[in-house]
């Protein structure tokens, strides 16, 4: 799907996203692309000679760059201030590619919410941004670097390995370190103070040779992430597999939570590279679709068999809008300006109903310092609609040690938003890692109510 999506292959992306759709059962969803960074065209961060941050001087920047904004579209997700000067960074993106793909989502009737750049979304999830890191991203004939830092921002050097050109484990070990000398040597030349500190290193490769990598390249292992495969045969040192995507769906609290977690000198901003007038296009059609779905519960899916390496597409089911407010709407519609209704109603519909992502939030917040945790399902039930789930949230985790497990569990029992935090299952799996699974109750929510519930679910 890479290729056709260089390519502009109208027909093969429409067939397989059309599939996803299929998977999925509900087209009348949001979706988040999220696309490797060797499919943009630049990452770089310059000086931002303007005293205002706007959508002109922004061009303006572009232009200073020599990027041309008829060509591409772009994306400005960190500004950093160093030596009395701020530096921003940038990404770009051929438009001709984007195009297509939109043309093929816009055939198939599905709403696009974001599209974003694999390396953003991935450190939005780990919201680690004070570590120098590389992130090396092997695919089958492309392969490059993402050099994220503090103090210069993020950088894009391509790299000669690919899975197609070593032979074995050895060598691709070989490759990788000829490689990272030639990146520190690059940077060291690109940027003043380069220290070429111990960077953190974070893989991002096929199934293929991540296994034995694992034993001859242990100073790659911070992470190792399988972005393609839906299977269990990964190696989890730190991360699931789907921590990229979480990263992207975590957008909504980019302003809120996430810049609270950097320096004055560091802001983190906006990655969607999607134009404007389409997101406003988008939001009218989100909020139709929220109105019109009856969705019992929350899933966060990797559509990973199917995604194959566009990158991972989310497919995020919201809960149940209440049936008076979608007949107050159908009527509403019918008397006043269609937009003017549509906020006023999704407003107050998330007012009276679940707010999935602000539960995400919670849940990613609550994950200990420093440790090797990961997620491997959730499920977050409605508390709308006839058919209850006793359970609120059932959550599966995957970690390096039991330990690391019973301190989550424990900052989730402190944290007043949820209700009673109780370990359904804890156990080994294949590869010596700890997997555990927790459901956890509303507030207020004892556990005779959930033997209630099921006594009654038991007795149907």
């Amino acid at each position: 799907m890479l290729e056709a999506f260089r390519n502009n292959n109208y027909e093969y992306l429409f067939d397989t996203l059309k599939d996803i759709v299929t998977f999925t059962k509900n087209k009348s969803e949001e979706y988040y692309f999220i696309i490797p960074d060797t499919e943009f065209e630049t990452i770089n961060t310059e000086p931002y000679n303007f005293k205002f941050d706007n959508d002109e001087n922004d061009l303006s920047f572009l232009e200073e760059n020599d990027v041309d904004s008829n060509k591409f579209y772009y994306c400005f997700p960190t500004q950093m201030k160093t030596n009395d000067k701020w530096l921003k960074t940038y990404y770009t993106i051929s438009k001709q590619n984007i195009d297509t793909l939109l043309k093929v989502a816009e055939d198939l009737d599905i709403v696009v919410k974001t599209i974003e750049p694999l390396s953003i979304a991935l450190f939005r999830y780990m919201n680690n941004w004070q570590n120098e890191t590389y992130i090396i991203e092997i695919n089958k004939d492309k392969s490059d670097l993402v050099f994220y830092s503090p103090i210069f921002g993020f950088y894009k050097y391509q790299l000669s390995l690919n899975m197609n050109n070593f032979n074995n484990d050895t060598n691709l070990v070989e490759n990788i370190n000829e490689d990272l000398k030639y990146a520190d040597n690059y940077f060291s030349k690109k940027l003043d103070n380069y220290l070429n500190a111990n960077q953190d290193i974070i893989l991002i490769m096929s199934e293929r040779n991540k296994r034995s990598l694992n034993y001859k390249a242990p100073q790659y292992k911070k992470y190792i992430t399988d972005l393609y495969n839906n299977n269990d045969d990964i190696i989890i040192n730190n991360n699931p597999y789907f921590a990229i995507g979480v990263g992207s769906l975590l957008q909504s609290f980019q302003e809120t939570y996430f810049n609270s977690k950097v320096s004055d000198c560091l802001l983190i901003k906006n990655s969607n590279i999607l134009p404007q007038n389409f997101v406003s296009d988008n939001d009218l059609l989100i909020y139709k679709y929220n109105l019109q779905r009856k969705t019992k519960f929350v899933s966060l899916i990797l559509a990973g068999v199917l995604a194959l390496q566009i990158g991972a597409i989310f497919h995020f089911n919201s809960i149940t809008i209440p049936e008076k407010l979608q007949n107050d709407y159908a009527i509403a519609s019918k008397e006043i300006k269609i937009l003017e209704q549509q906020e006023k109603t999704i407003k107050e519909a998330l007012n009276v109903s679940e707010k999935p992502l602000d539960v995400l939030f919670n849940l990613i917040r609550e994950k200990p310092d420093n440790a090797h945790l990961g997620f491997t399902e959730l499920e977050i039930s409605s508390s709308e609609g006839k058919t209850k789930v006793p359970n609120w949230i059932k959550l599966g985790l995957i970690s390096n040690d039991s330990l690391t497990i019973k301190s989550y569990v424990t900052k989730l029992t402190e944290n007043n938003e949820f209700g009673i935090v109780n370990v359904t299952s804890i156990d080994n799996n294949n590869q010596g890692a700890k997997v555990a699974e927790i459901s956890i109750l509303k507030p207020g929510q004892d556990l005779q109510d959930t033997k209630d519930k099921n006594a009654k679910n038991d007795t149907k």
